[in-house]
């Protein structure tokens, strides 16, 4: 299965790879037993402000054409998929920021975690190209009719 990680934009900070947020997704990563069956992108590709008016929905398609499911990180990277109508599986994980303040409870953490790993397990394993409506990656699943 290949998933995609999805988050909302990069940091403005010059160590984007070395923030506590980064951290704990890394952490969630392992948690999850994704690390060698998943990329990460954003659905804003620059830092600094983000709104929906900022998303580009078309690189957006092209972006999570492929994947067997979606993983958001929070509500916005959700509100995008929604918005480009997208109609593929996905499941959204709370932001791992630390200014999250569900996450300030452990107990929280750790039942979200299980629940996304009980969401990974019953993925059905499928061939990323017949599931995304063959060989055609300018027009993807969605966008097409038929299927």
């Amino acid at each position: 299965m290949r998933l995609l990680v999805l988050g909302i934009n990069p940091s403005e900070r010059s160590h984007t790879r070395m923030n506590s947020a980064w951290n704990r997704l890394q952490r969630w990563i392992d948690e999850l037993g994704i690390r060698h069956c998943h990329e990460f992108t954003n659905v804003i590709l620059f830092p600094g402000e983000y709104r929906q008016d900022k998303v580009d929905l078309r690189t957006l398609a092209n972006l999570v054409y492929g994947y067997d499911a979606v993983i958001t990180l929070g509500n916005f990277p959700l509100q995008s998929l929604r918005r480009m109508k997208y109609q593929g599986h996905y499941y959204m994980l709370p932001h791992p920021s630390y200014r999250n303040r569900q996450l300030n409870d452990p107990d929280y953490e750790a039942a979200v975690l299980e629940d996304c790993k009980r969401w990974i397990a019953s993925m059905p394993a499928r061939n990323a190209r017949k599931r995304y409506g063959g060989n055609d990656p300018k027009k993807p699943h969605w966008q097409k009719r038929g299927d």
